[in-house]
Formats: C-alpha cells, sequence, structure tokens
C-alpha cells in the first residue's frame, strides 16, 4: 500500500469523527469532538493545521467511537469527506476512542506525524 506519508509539523490533518447512531448517540462522539476543539484551541499552530470533519457511519458501529485521521493533499480541502478509496490508501482507522487516545492523536499523530502503533487499524 502506497500511503502518503505525513510530515511532522508541516502537514495539514483532517479526523473523521463518526456522528453516527452509534458513535454519536450511544458512545456520544460529540464529547471527544468538543475535547479535540479545546485542545486545537489551546495550541494555535496545530489548530491551523488541524481540522476536524462530522463522518456519518464507518459502519464499524460496535467498535465506537470511530475516527479517521489523515493527512490532507495540496489543494484538496479539508472540509469535505473523502471517498471511500481515500481511506483505503491511508491507516489512519482509530476505533475505540477516548479522551486520553484522542489527546494522543492530536499531539502524536497530527502533530509529530506519528500514528498511534497501539491502537491504528486498518479501515
Amino acid at each position: 500500500m502506497n500511503e502518503p506519508k505525513a510530515k511532522p509539523g508541516a502537514s495539514q490533518f483532517q479526523i473523521l469523527i463518526c456522528d453516527g447512531p452509534s458513535c454519536g448517540l450511544t458512545f456520544e462522539s460529540d464529547v471527544l469532538r468538543e475535547q479535540m476543539e479545546k485542545q486545537l484551541g489551546a495550541d494555535p499552530e496545530l489548530g491551523k493545521r488541524v481540522t476536524l470533519v462530522s463522518y456519518t457511519c464507518f459502519g464499524r458501529c460496535g467498535e465506537g467511537p470511530n475516527m479517521y485521521a489523515r493527512p490532507v493533499v495540496e489543494g484538496e480541502d479539508p472540509n469535505a469527506e473523502p471517498d471511500l478509496d481515500t481511506l483505503a490508501a491511508y491507516r489512519g482507522f482509530y476505533p475505540g476512542m477516548n479522551e486520553a487516545s484522542c489527546k494522543r492523536l492530536l499531539e502524536e499523530h497530527c502533530k509529530h506525524g506519528r500514528p498511534l502503533a497501539d491502537i491504528v487499524d486498518d479501515y
């Protein structure tokens, strides 16, 4: 698989946050989104490089709340949902997220370009 490589401290990232019935209602993904928005607000440099986008459903509802982090390609709209081929091209699916893993996602994956090897999964 030829996935795009993130450059630490330089790449733009998009984080898709599932807000479907399971992730949104059962697992309250909106609470995690609010936490991430606060973290991005407290780090203006990172806040300029990360876009949070609501995503309808990843189809892995029992594993939620689910998120997907990926670098944004130059010229691409960071607010637009990517197609399924784009999701399959990059290993950035994060099932079962919580407050601690969301903080790590922003700090390690988005800020330093290091996916969280212990929890990242293929989509």
